[in-house]
């Protein structure tokens, strides 16, 4: 990891207020390096990687051994697998979740969140599907894009200083 990296690194840590954010990564080195830089930091190890089975919780492991918060496999990835991370203490994060279908089998499949390149347009169908069931909505907290957070909350988006509306 070299020092320029690390310098823009601590400058968005020091503008960002704690809890509100966190760091992602496909690169184990760099989770490595914030998690000794910044050890109260929420961390979370993204792959492209979509788990058919719960077989293989290699990907489990590394990510507890470097002390992240949470996992982010690919959206095709299943119940049983989502269902171990979530076993083990961490959350899930399923990405890229660019539509309401989708969206709907990562809620079904008990995701934590989910991370899309639009999510004004994925928070609105969202919204929309959520009054139709007569449920309490959608809730958003930052991560690289946005993130859908469950437990699906929207007073959370309209009332709170990290929602939405600051974006």
């Amino acid at each position: 990891m070299n020092g320029q990296m690390t310098m823009k690194t601590v400058a968005v840590l020091a503008a960002m207020a704690a809890g509100t954010y966190t760091f992602t990564s496909f690169s184990q080195d760099y989770v490595r390096a914030m998690k000794s830089n910044h050890p109260d930091v929420s961390t979370a190890l993204i792959t492209g990687t979509a788990y058919a089975s719960a077989d293989d919780l290699s990907f489990i492991t590394t990510a507890k051994n470097l002390g992240c918060s949470q996992v982010s496999p690919a959206v095709g990835t299943c119940k049983e697998w989502i269902d171990a991370a979530k076993a083990e203490g961490l959350r899930v994060a399923l990405w890229m979740c660019e539509d309401i279908s989708t969206w709907t089998t990562c809620r079904a499949k008990g995701a934590d969140t989910v991370t899309s390149n639009n999510p004004i347009t994925l928070y609105a169908a969202a919204t929309n599907y959520m009054h139709a069931l007569e449920v309490q909505g959608v809730g958003w907290s930052g991560q690289r894009y946005f993130t859908n957070d469950l437990p699906w909350r929207i007073d959370s988006v309209l009332e709170g200083p990290e929602g939405l509306g600051k974006w």
